[in-house]
């Protein structure tokens, strides 16, 4: 099913709605103009420059400029809110068509990482404000402040913002963290799709998370055309960065992670398999009480199989 026919469906279930967030991707030039069009926003938010689709669009200059379209047809304000922590979004210029607000991290204080999760202040209607959040890694911090920007830009009172985001939960396939009973295994579900920077933000976040052994289960990278090869290598390497005690490897490119991961890993640490249902085999062997896996790969492999499976094997919740 295509990006337009995804965007139709929710729009059709939106009649008993004041407001709504509509996420539109582009993965080739041209498309975001087609889902300006399609949705009519009525403000538009921008919240990452990253290098998905690379295949089709040469240079993060080049995203950035099809994602720009979103405010094509914008039916309101002309108005769109960024992630000014994202260099190429904080070097942008209002121009004549429409406005650019700019939000960051930076904006929030006292932040604290730790193993239950991150907690930080912010000013809310120029109230310093305080949360505590289960939400593993500091990348949410970002679209938390464009959230209570927004917010604050149509007045939404001071008491809705902060339930809504104390509220807030990843969904799945979106670094859902899941959990047995008692507490001894955890699994990141981060299956949906993957990029180079979102494996390298989900391993990241994985590595600060305390247990007794981790193991990493992922798939190939999509649409990287030309630099596939190179993309996943690089990849592989990353994990000189990490304290990951197992690498799984299945599908396309994934030849190239386990090339990388030679050059920082032992090769018995690292295991490649020729479908996802003889990886899952050979997990479910080796899974002991105290680990954390971390699931992620495009869509196409449909890496919610194995978290489905694991789901229902360990109870996980």
């Amino acid at each position: 099913m295509n990006t337009d026919v995804l965007i139709s469906n929710d729009l059709m279930h939106l009649e008993n709605y004041d407001m709504a967030v509509i996420e539109m991707g582009t993965s080739a030039p041209g498309n975001m103009t087609v889902l300006s069009d399609l949705v009519r926003p009525s403000i538009g938010v921008i919240t990452t420059i990253g290098t998905a689709h690379l295949n089709k669009f040469h240079t993060k200059e080049n995203i950035l400029k099809d994602k720009l379209h979103i405010a094509d047809y914008i039916k309101d304000e002309k108005l769109l809110f960024v992630n000014s922590s994202d260099s190429l979004l904080n070097n942008l210029e209002e121009v004549f068509s429409y406005s650019i607000i700019k939000c960051s991290m930076n904006e929030a204080t006292n932040i604290i990482e730790n193993d239950f999760g991150i907690s930080f202040e912010i000013d809310i209607y120029n109230k310093k404000t305080k949360f505590d959040l289960e939400l593993f890694g500091l990348h949410y911090l970002s679209s938390i402040v464009i959230a209570i920007r927004i917010a604050e830009h149509y007045k939404i009172k001071y008491e809705n913002i902060i339930s809504g985001i104390q509220e807030f939960k990843p969904i799945d396939g979106r670094q859902k963290v899941l959990t047995n009973k008692n507490k001894n295994l955890f699994l990141i579900d981060d299956s949906y799709s993957s990029s180079f920077e979102s494996v390298k933000l989900g391993l990241d976040v994985s590595n600060k998370i305390k247990s007794k052994r981790k193991i990493a289960i992922l798939g190939k990278m999509a649409a990287y055309g030309d630099d596939s090869t190179f993309m996943h290598e690089k990849l592989g390497q990353y994990f000189e960065n990490l304290n990951f005690d197992y690498l799984y490897l299945t599908g396309e490119y994934t030849k190239h992670i386990f090339k990388g991961a030679l050059t920082c890993l032992e090769e018995k640490r690292i295991k490649k398999f020729k479908t996802k249902e003889l990886l899952l085999e050979d997990l479910k062997n080796n899974i002991q009480d105290g680990d954390l896996l971390y699931i992620k790969a495009a869509h196409t492999q449909d890496f919610n199989y194995i978290v489905q499976e694991l789901k229902k094997e360990y109870e996980l919740y």
